[in-house]
């Protein structure tokens, strides 16, 4: 700078420096299934250091460069900016996609199992690409699935489903009742082949049995219970004769009802 007045001549000067916008890389954000972590790694392609920022235009909220955690599903648009010394700076563009979870849930019918409702059927809530049920040692790859219980007990059922290359699975249990089941027998064959040759009444979910078997003449031939193995056809350690005896049988169910009644069983030879 030079001043002139027309007495003096006097010269100033200043220094501007003029710095490269800042060059750097960054890494991209794959599309994925929520929850995702988003993990930004911008690099420097200069000697120099940067400051770096990260910028929400959901909310355009500058903050320091962090990661973002649990994003749930929706289009994310993020700008990373970075910044040197002198306070210059640049910005990349991050966007991605976060693809919602499939609904795993299920229901099922009936609600409970028991003798008289053993087959379950099993029916996912919503539509997916994949099913995969898991019940016991069964498995089912349909949005319906049907299993047959037969015990007592808690049964885990699970459910994976995938949509659009996102899973999820959901565990439920499922209660067979101790209900009370009774099968009337009406005839055995205690020949010693091996094929229904005991005589037992056919009953569970009970807490207490008692049976008396008694011949066409009111004779007591048998007496047995809960724990016994059963009549096996012979009275006084011979074979009983064919023909029809009448059982008269007690019980008292889970439920602590009693219950009388009787029934015809045959003795066939």
């Amino acid at each position: 700078m030079v001043l002139q007045d027309g007495c003096t001549d006097k010269t100033d000067s200043s220094t501007v420096v003029v710095g490269p916008n800042p060059r750097f890389e960054l890494n991209s954000i794959d599309d994925d299934c929520e929850p995702l972590d988003a993990f930004w790694s911008p690099t420097s392609l200069t000697t120099d250091e940067y400051d770096y920022q990260v910028l929400d235009s959901r909310n355009n909220e500058i903050e320091p460069i962090a990661p973002a955690f649990g994003l749930l599903a929706g289009t994310y648009d993020y700008w990373i900016r970075a910044t040197d010394q002198l306070g210059c700076s640049d910005s990349i563009r991050s966007v991605f996609a976060v693809r919602p979870l499939p609904n795993p849930s299920f229901t099922w019918t009936p609600e409970e199992a028991d003798y008289d409702n053993k087959i379950l059927t099993f029916t996912a809530t919503d539509s997916a690409t994949v099913y995969s049920w898991t019940i016991e040692d069964k498995a089912g790859n349909e949005r319906e699935f049907t299993e047959e219980l037969n015990e007592v007990g808690e049964y885990e059922a699970k459910l994976i489903v995938e949509l659009e290359g996102c899973s999820a699975s959901l565990t439920q249990w499922v209660n067979f009742k101790d209900a009370f089941l009774y099968h009337e027998v009406s005839s055995f064959t205690p020949n010693s082949d091996g094929l229904n040759d005991i005589y037992k009444p056919f009953v569970s979910g009970v807490k207490f049995l008692s049976y008396t078997i008694c011949n066409r003449w009111g004779q007591l031939i048998y007496e047995g219970s809960l724990e016994d193995k059963g009549w096996d056809g012979t009275y006084q350690g011979s074979s009983a004769p064919q023909g029809d005896y009448l059982v008269l049988l007690n019980w008292q169910e889970n439920s602590n009802r009693r219950v009388y009644t009787k029934s015809v069983l045959r003795l066939l030879k």
